[in-house]
């Protein structure tokens, strides 16, 4: 799995995915399970009915998205560093086809990078793959492409609060987790909330243990302003 995600970083950083001709190229060379179907429908990508091996009651799982399947390798220790270099790499607004559900891949994308946004923001310094200076920039520049994205879909108090980040002036993990937390309930709770909350309580339950008191502590500030009969 990290290997494939590590071959996945080389070929998007070789690739435009701001060219909606690239979006088509991929779409149209995606595997398809009949020969016969109509590649040049793209609006709503999904896998056809397998016409051999599948009862006629099955069908195909439709296809999700990268989004969902990178959010998987934050759960396990081995492949989380390499989970989070990809999703800092998929950060911009453009290929929902590909990438994930429209409705919701800005949601799952922010509820995957907070946790380590806080932690850049807390770290001791001392056992870093990258010197300090390399990691700052690096959080800085995924907080302005979130904030880029958000202001792509209007979300300017989010966006307020990333470029906020970006600019240092966010100090502390709960002030960051205090003003993201009631924007994101705001825009996608209670609708989209068992999403999110099942992600973070994976993480919990088998993500790497640095990451325990933070997911907590967003737990707590999502809980705030969730309506939890709706949710």
């Amino acid at each position: 799995y990290s290997q494939v995600l590590e071959l996945f970083l080389r070929v998007i950083d070789r690739l435009t995915f701001q060219d909606r001709t690239t979006e088509h190229v991929l779409l149209s060379s995606m595997p398809r399970d009949d020969p016969g179907s109509d590649a040049s429908d793209m609006g709503s990508f999904q896998w056809s009915e397998s016409k051999t091996g599948v009862d006629a009651s099955e069908k195909i799982p439709t296809f999700t998205g990268v989004q969902p399947l990178v959010l998987r390798g934050l759960m396990s220790t081995v492949s989380h560093v390499v989970s989070i270099e990809v999703l800092t790499h998929i950060t911009f607004p453009a290929c929902d086809s590909i990438f994930g559900d429209p409705e919701t891949r800005l949601l799952m994308h922010i509820v995957g990078l907070l946790p380590w946004l806080c932690l850049q923001l807390s770290r001791d310094t001392r056992g870093l793959a990258l010197p300090v200076h390399q990691q700052q920039q690096k959080s800085c520049s995924v907080a302005v492409n979130i904030a880029t994205w958000c202001q792509a879909r209007s979300l300017e108090g989010l966006a307020t609060v990333f470029l906020a980040y970006s600019h240092g002036e966010i100090k502390s993990m709960n002030n960051l987790l205090a003003c993201v937390a009631p924007l994101l309930c705001a825009q996608w709770f209670p609708q989209h909330s068992a999403l999110a909350f099942g992600h973070l309580l994976r993480l919990l339950e088998r993500g790497p243990v640095e990451y325990y008191r933070v997911i907590l502590l967003f737990l707590k500030e999502l809980l705030q302003h969730t309506p939890v009969e709706a949710a």
